[in-house]
Parts: structure tokens; sequence; C-alpha cells
């Protein structure tokens, strides 16, 4: 199939549009407020609990997002309709199980009001993550950027009831959540579904299930750091560290959204050489380390602004985070190509790999330098993955040759 480049890249615009508006928000308007109005230590607390939905809830909607879309030409062809909703159904009690007992864990047993709405907020995440699909499926980036407006504006009115009427900070994460949801419910019918076996049900609950697994370990890089952290080092540490990261998310969260543009076309198009791969890794890499350089010089006023009582600490940790962010990036655009044209069982050896890379060299990393050891260990694992990747595709492309 002929692909129309203009047409790629204004999807590839929207969508990064789209990924960037709720980040924006959340990391300049959301989160500074609620910093300042938990405090250090309960903020710390607060950030490790949303890593925790983000490392469970992400990957469960995610993997099942992208299953959708990889197998829906063989649904289509043969005329079925069923199975993603069952699996649907399995991943959201598996999600409401393994974020209460996170809460367990961190909460130490108490606040089951607390538990209840973190538990809440991964399911509104899981569900919103599988059925905005069907704009994938349908092109359709208008929309999606139409979706994430909706949840930026329901943030805004869920920190507006927090700072002013009910101080529970679920309620901004719930509102936004919501109405996101609401949207994309209204606007497709995947949740119309039969919950019905077809004769695909057993390879399409493999694929899920390898995807889960992979982006649950890929996610562990993005999220776990925070839940990694405090136990190690408390929940002050946790602050420091994640208002440091702030560059290091947007910078990431701006390029990632070309890999979902990517898997979109990818199973339409039947090769794509090395050579524009390797493009694109360039391309990526200099506006990458240009975004590096404007953070580091932006990263003492925007963090005094936003985070006035821990900012000088998390200024020494800016270069390194933000650095890491570009090869996370980096490694999400080479991640499509892998998934599509190398077999799919590679996806688990490589997420492993790289789980254990990011886990050895944190901790060894931390083990000598404390907190910015942390960092420095961050930042090897997410070249590394980089490398990996590469030479895997790099290897497959020369034997197809």
């Amino acid at each position: 199939m002929k692909t129309n480049f203009a047409k790629v890249m204004g999807d590839v615009a929207l969508n990064s549009i789209s990924a960037v508006m709720p980040i924006a928000i959340l990391q300049i308007v959301i989160l500074p407020a609620m910093g300042r109005y938990l405090g250090e230590n309960p903020y710390g607390l607060v950030l490790a609990l949303v890593s925790l939905i983000s490392l469970i809830a992400l990957p469960l909607g995610n993997a099942l997002n992208n299953t959708r879309l990889l197998k829906n030409i063989d649904y289509s062809e043969n005329s079925l309709q069923g199975d993603f909703n069952i699996i649907l159904l399995c991943s959201f009690m598996l999600n409401i199980l393994l974020v209460a007992l996170g809460c367990l864990y961190y909460l130490h047993g108490g606040a089951p009001l607390d538990t209840l709405l973190v538990v809440a907020i991964a399911c509104l995440n899981l569900l919103r993550e599988y059925f905005v699909v069907a704009f994938r499926l349908e092109l359709n980036y208008k929309a999606i950027l139409l979706n994430n407006t909706y949840l930026c504006v329901g943030y805004l009115v869920g920190l507006i009831l927090f700072l002013y009427f009910i101080p529970c900070w679920q309620l901004i994460y719930l509102c936004g959540g919501a109405l996101s949801l609401l949207y994309v419910i209204n606007r497709q019918t995947l949740h119309r579904e039969p919950l019905r076996l077809t004769d695909l049900f057993r390879d399409t609950l493999k694929m899920d299930a390898i995807l889960v697994f992979t982006s649950f370990l890929g996610t562990i890089a993005s999220y776990a750091d925070k839940l990694v952290i405090l136990p190690l080092l408390g929940s002050a540490a946790v602050s420091v560290y994640f208002s440091a990261s702030i560059f290091s998310k947007i910078i990431s969260i701006t390029v990632t959204p070309i890999s979902g543009v990517l898997l979109s076309y990818l199973p339409k198009i039947k090769c794509f050489s090395t050579k524009n791969l390797f493009m694109l890794v360039l391309v990526t890499t200099v506006f990458g380390l240009i975004g590096t350089v404007v953070c580091i010089w932006m990263s003492g006023p925007v963090l005094r602004c936003l985070y006035p009582g821990w900012a000088e600490r998390s200024m020494e940790l800016v270069p390194m985070l933000t650095l890491s962010g570009v090869f996370l990036a980096i490694s999400s655009i080479v991640n499509p190509f892998v998934l599509r044209f190398c077999k799919i069982s590679l996806q688990i050896l490589i997420s492993a790999v790289d789980a254990i890379l990011y886990l050895v060299c944190a901790y060894m990393f931390y083990s000598y330098l404390g907190l910015v050891g942390f960092c420095y260990g961050v930042l090897v694992s997410s070249i590394l993955r980089v490398v990996i990747k590469c030479v895997i595709y790099w290897r497959k492309a020369s034997r197809s040759v």
C-alpha cells in the first residue's frame, strides 16, 4: 500500500500535540500546584501511587490497544467479532487486583478510601487506553486530539475541586479520566462487541499476553523509578527526582507519539528500509539533543517557579534525566519496527534485557552515589536499550536483503 507521506507527517504532528497537551498540563500546572499544596513528603507518596497506576494500567490497556491494531485485519477479513472484550474484562480484573495490592504495600494497609479511589483511577485509565484504539484504526488523529482536550479540561476541573472544595488529590485524575472516557465511549462502538470467543482467540490472547509482559517491562524505565526510590531514599527524594525529570518527560512524550502513528501504518506497509529508519533515528537524536540543551538552560528558572521548595536539589539531576528521556524516545521509535518486522517472541527477550539492565545499572550506580548515581544508571540503561534494538533490527533487515 502506498502511503501519503504528508498524511503520515500530519498524523505525527496531531498525535504529538495530543500527547503533549495532558503532559504539559500535568507537569506545568497540576502537579506543581499539588506539590505546593501537599508539601515535599506527602507529594512524594502521591507521585509513587500515580506511578503505580501507570505501571499497571497503561501496559494492560496499551497492549490490548496494539493487539487490536495488529490483529484487526484478520478479524475483518474473516468477518469475526468477539474476543477483545473478554480479554479486556480479564485485564480489568487483573488491574484491580494488582493496583489494590500495590496500594496496600505503599499505604501500609491503611486508608481504604484512598485505595478505592486509586483503583478507580487505574480502571478509567485502562478502559480509555484500549477504547481509543477505535480512532487509531480509522487513522482519526483529530479525534485523539479532541479526546486529550477533554482529558485536560477534566484535570483542570479536578484541580479546582481539590484546591478549593474537597482536599482529595484523586479527584484530579478521576475527573480527567471520566470526561475523556465519556467522549471515547460516545464516539466508537468497540464496547458493544459481543463477549464471544472466536477461532482467533488463542492467537489473539497469546499476542496480548506477550505485549502486556513486554509493555510492562518497557514501562519500568518510565514509572518504576519513583516506586524504587521511595523505599530506598524516602518520599522527599521522590519529589526531588520527579521535579528534575519533567523535562525528560516532555521530550520523551513529544517524540514517542511518532511510534504510535508508525504502528498504525506499519501493518499496511510491507517493508521499510534500514536507511529510512536510520534517518528517522538521526533526526530524533538531533532534535532531542537540541531539546536537552534548551531544557538544561531553562531548568533553573522553571524549577524555581514550579517547585521552589526543592528546586536547587532537583537541578543537579536535570542533565542526566533529560538525556535519558531522549534515548527512551529513540527507543520508542525503533520499537514498532522490531515489533512489526521481527518475530514477536523477540519482544520478550528484548524487554527482559531492558528491565534487567535498568534495575542493575540504577541500583549499581545508586550504591555509590545515591540519588545522583541512580540517575546516571538510568541514563546508561537508556543508551544500551537503543543500541540493543537497533542491532536486532539491523541484523534482521540484513538477513532479509
